[in-house]
């Protein structure tokens, strides 16, 4: 019996570890459109890692990359892919999440959204985004848009950033998409495991196109 109170007590400690201790993500994102990339590029390894007691990695989600083709083939892709094709498909991505949202229940609720936003804190925050939608009055008028909307939130929310480790750039790039992200975020498990285990479970069911269920 005494054994068995040594493992349960163990047990129970460890489990109040794991609420205690904030559940950390690691967010190391690239993306880059395909005109003009380069095969460094092609190889970035995008990816997003989630620890449990600050250092123990419990999963690794790779962000699919475009696999590395041919010379001819990629400098033939290249040409092919013209700014309005990307932009199109920009403009299709969101309709295409539009449209899911109408038919389906929202992933998580906006009070579950407030409640995640609450338990968030950056250790590190690092973001480069770089655009050019080819008209100079649109660039800077999403420019002035995008450092607003950053400067706000980090200054409404400065308790929740690692100032040394936070910094921004955003500018006109000579591509029309070019993000670079790296954050490290901590969630307070004991007040988001509910909604976390909620987005789990309807992750667990993804519709396609044809109305056919696939595991995500």
């Amino acid at each position: 019996m005494t054994l068995l109170y040594i493992i349960l007590t163990i047990v129970i400690l460890l489990i109040i570890l794991v609420l205690i201790i904030p559940l950390k993500v690691k967010v190391d994102i690239s993306i880059k459109n395909t005109k003009n990339t380069t095969e460094e590029d092609l190889n970035t390894k995008n990816k997003i890692e989630i620890y449990i007691l600050k250092f123990i990695k419990i999963k690794t989600i790779d962000v699919k990359q475009k696999d590395k083709i041919g010379e001819n083939e990629y400098n033939q892709n290249i040409k092919l892919k013209e700014e309005k094709n990307v932009l199109s498909d920009i403009s299709k991505t969101a309709s295409n999440f539009i449209n899911y949202e109408k038919r389906n229940s929202l992933l998580i609720s906006k009070d579950e959204i407030i409640k995640l936003k609450e338990s968030m804190t950056f250790e590190e925050f690092f973001l480069i985004f770089g655009f050019n939608l080819k008209d100079p009055i649109i660039n800077a008028y999403v420019i002035s848009i995008l450092n607003s909307i950053i400067n706000i939130y980090i200054s409404k929310n400065v308790d929740k950033f690692t100032l040394e480790n936070t910094a921004y750039k955003t500018y006109i790039s000579n591509k029309i998409i070019d993000l670079r992200f790296y954050s490290i975020i901590n969630f307070k498990l004991v007040n988001t495991i509910i909604i976390i285990l909620k987005i789990i479970i309807k992750l667990r069911k993804v519709v396609n196109k044809n109305g056919k269920t696939t595991s995500n």
